[in-house]
């Protein structure tokens, strides 16, 4: 028979602390990321955060494969992957290392652009956009974390806060996931940006085409700040009419590698995606703070409830019926008399602390008269 009260640290207190603070990191490096989206760091900044997220997804996936070994040699792998969360360990790990960090360093080092030829060959699959929500997977770690933290002595309400944790947080990528799919619903996706960025490219054209030059759409494209994704403007004879001043640095996240694509009355564009990026972090925020607000809840809000209600009374039971000693009442919650819990409170309160009360004083009467010297034992 395995004890996994024994199987619970696969690696020294110093290494779990240290992946404790990794972590941490992680996590951190994720808001920086999408940051960085938001504000449109420079490109070397973004290649630098990639690698950083590539190593700690590395990381991560020799983790869970060092977890997995030392359980398999305990014999309590299902364990591990069951009841200690292992299987978070490996989502937030070997899918992010495979889908998504590890092609995107591809991309960086090989110089391919939006995406090069291993992100493209998920887009023909038509996994890129779930591959683009992935990385809110690291934030289930914030579960294992959070489990770190004993707000209790109950194992019990730590087990229960952990899978209300769990349930909560994977529905929320869940439906995040699957929003990917819904265009009405999803945000940030570069295909929706550009079907509806063209259209609104062409009636500024149309709009411009009652003018005898091109001076009045050029400064309406530097006065208006949604305009900032066009890098090239090019008119039908293919001169470039406009420049956008950070065209260097918006170059890496152009469509196409760069390539112009065409608009109305002969004219072309080079755009950039980084404005749809942008919305997909702030998305990606939305869901990390109320990822963590959840969990915040559940841990400081929901816990100290469950344990009142629920564990506090069940240690005093257990206690009472297991030490002789321990004649505690359980205190019964007046709002909820009927729930299970408290009846059987009741139940002990009730019948079996007078009866202990009985059998204790039967006892000592009985030890009191072993005790009594017969004057007639002595003579």
């Amino acid at each position: 028979m395995i004890h996994h009260e024994h199987t619970n640290d696969h690696f020294s207190p110093l290494v779990e602390n240290i992946i404790i603070f990794g972590i941490f990191l992680v996590i951190i490096l994720m808001l920086v990321e999408d940051i960085a989206a938001i504000f449109h760091w420079p490109h070397q900044t973004i290649v630098y955060l990639t690698i950083a997220a590539f190593i700690f997804d590395l990381i991560f996936s020799i983790e869970f494969v060092i977890r997995s070994i030392v359980s398999k040699k305990r014999n309590s792998f299902k364990y591990y992957i069951t009841h200690q969360r292992g299987w978070i360990d490996f989502l937030s790990s070997f899918p992010l290392l495979f889908f998504f960090s590890g092609p995107a360093v591809i991309a960086y080092l090989f110089g391919s652009g939006e995406g090069g030829l291993a992100l493209g060959f998920f887009m023909i699959l038509k996994t890129a956009k779930a591959i683009r929500v992935a990385r809110i997977l690291r934030l289930i770690r914030l579960i294992k974390l959070f489990g770190k933290i004993q707000n209790t002595e109950s194992v019990m309400t730590n087990r229960q806060i952990g899978n209300i944790s769990t349930t909560s947080v994977v529905s929320l990528i869940v439906v995040l996931a699957f929003c990917q799919f819904l265009s009405f619903v999803r945000m940030g996706d570069h295909n929706d940006y550009l079907r509806n960025r063209l259209p609104e490219l062409n009636a500024m054209l149309k709009f411009n085409s009652q003018s005898s030059n091109n001076d009045k759409l050029i400064e309406y494209i530097k006065d208006n700040p949604s305009n900032s994704d066009i890098i090239q403007l090019l008119d039908s004879n293919g001169n470039v009419i406009y420049q956008n001043p950070n065209s260097e640095d918006l170059k890496w996240s152009a469509y196409d590698h760069g390539k112009p694509m065409a608009l109305e009355f002969g004219y072309k564009v080079v755009l950039s995606f980084h404005i749809a990026d942008s919305e997909h972090a702030k998305l990606n925020l939305i869901m990390f703070f109320s990822i963590l607000g959840v969990i915040l809840f559940l841990m400081f809000g929901y816990s100290p409830i469950f344990a009142q209600q629920v564990a506090d009374p069940a240690f005093v039971m257990h206690k009472g019926f297991t030490n002789w000693d321990y004649n505690f009442e359980v205190k019964i919650n007046e709002n909820f008399p009927n729930d299970e819990i408290f009846r059987l409170a009741k139940a002990y309160n009730r019948n079996w602390l007078p009866l202990k009360n009985k059998i204790l004083k039967a006892k000592q009467a009985k030890e009191e008269q072993k005790s009594v010297i017969k004057m007639d034992d002595i003579f």
